[in-house]
């Protein structure tokens, strides 16, 4: 790290505090507190690096946001997973079990909250559904996380949800809103917005199985293409009963999101049923972007028809997760499209689940295969494959 040679993308400290030993705590600030006195770590390294990460990290003292900021101006946001402890602060929260267990709601945001979801249910406020709503908000809603992953909340409370948090400043508080699994609908899209584009802080948003269509386009989308915080969004759909429906439609706009937004890195659009149309859209889009890496396009009805249009993606996409299971893709769509997915430079996983494929389109697999490649993974279960072709490939890998 120290001699700034290295072509690094991401700087990641990680370390899990709820394991810390009471013995370790003093070794680990004195760790922490040479790093950060240390600033020529920064200042070699603020050419390559583009994202910093703490996560689930104790910084302590006034100083290390002081130096992050000095020598990483112009990086992107990292309050949403750094929070800071004085000494003092960290021994006795980790010797009480309390560190990162502060839930970001006051007694009176969680009632108004429960007040709000008994309004979307039509049913009357009672002792036990407030005792439960209690709980699971101080376990849910903790370490900058909002997690109300189903749990029956509609419209009521989104918006309910959106006031608490730009009324009381809590947007740049949070770095996390889990939402799937829930039937929000589409008119409580414009408070998920109102809470995502001013955020400086949030990276990760799950919109999945909310029961909303392509018409939130315009809505949703239009206010991620300058967002600077968010890394990873899910609008994917499985077989809840909250389908998201995007379809080809939907992609028009997705594909402008990535031709602007330059911090998205994760997509995920499983079961939203773009087909052959929305798949060449989206490919038109990634060929403008230079974040995403990672995205899934499962159970979207892609045909072998569709797969010729992996040839216009180009190999200098940084695409290095293609999930591509469950499509109908057959041996046909495998046979046109291995040899340009597996040449991307930067690909190490590859998912074809459940995709109809036969042993001529594993075998076309094993002939593309280019040792040059750096791929580390190639999911195939659900395939009529035979014993004899997964023993010739692993014989090729071999060599």
């Amino acid at each position: 790290v120290g001699s700034g040679k290295t072509n690094m993308l991401k700087l990641i400290i990680e370390n899990d505090p709820s394991k810390l030993q009471i013995s370790q705590v003093e070794h680990k600030m004195k760790t922490y507190e040479r790093f950060y006195e240390n600033s020529n770590v920064f200042k070699y390294t603020q050419p390559n690096v583009r994202n910093l990460y703490f996560k689930y990290n104790i910084l302590y003292g006034t100083n290390s946001s002081n130096v992050i900021k000095t020598y990483l101006p112009k990086m992107r946001p990292i309050s949403a997973s750094v929070r800071s402890y004085s000494k003092y602060q960290l021994k006795k929260s980790i010797n009480d079990g309390t560190i990162y267990n502060d839930c970001i709601f006051s007694s009176e945001q969680i009632e108004k909250l429960y007040l709000a979801k008994c309004m979307d249910l039509t049913i009357d406020p009672n002792d036990k559904t407030r005792k439960n709503f209690n709980e699971v908000c101080k376990v849910n809603c903790v370490n900058r996380i909002i997690d109300f992953r189903n749990c029956s909340i509609g419209y009521m409370f989104v918006k309910t949800l959106s006031e608490i948090l730009i009324n009381n400043r809590l947007i740049n508080e949070i770095s996390q809103i889990k939402l799937g699994g829930n039937p929000i609908g589409e008119k409580a899209i414009k408070y998920i917005t109102n809470i995502i584009e001013p955020s400086n802080s949030i990276t990760y948003i799950d919109l999945s199985c909310i029961n909303i269509s392509y018409k939130i386009g315009d809505i949703l989308f239009g206010c991620l293409m300058n967002q600077k915080s968010l890394i990873s969004l899910n609008l994917s759909s499985s077989n809840s009963a909250y389908h998201n429906r995007l379809l080809s439609f939907g992609i028009k706009t997705i594909k402008e999101v990535l031709k602007n937004n330059h911090y998205l890195e994760f997509l995920n659009l499983s079961g939203n049923s773009i087909k052959n149309e929305g798949f060449k859209m989206l490919i038109e889009g990634i060929n403008e972007n230079q974040t995403l890496s990672e995205i899934d396009i499962s159970n979207n009805d892609i045909t072998s028809e569709g797969m010729k249009y992996i040839h216009n993606l180009t190999n200098k996409n940084f695409i290095t997760s293609l999930n591509l299971s469950n499509n109908d893709i057959r041996s046909e769509g495998i046979i046109i499209s291995c040899k340009t997915i597996l040449n991307f430079k930067m690909l190490r996983r590859l998912y074809l689940e459940n995709c109809n494929i036969t042993f001529k389109g594993f075998n076309a697999i094993v002939e593309a295969y280019n040792h040059g490649n750096k791929l580390e993974l190639i999911k195939l279960d659900g395939n009529d494959l035979r014993d004899k072709q997964i023993a010739n490939m692993i014989e090729i890998i071999k060599r």
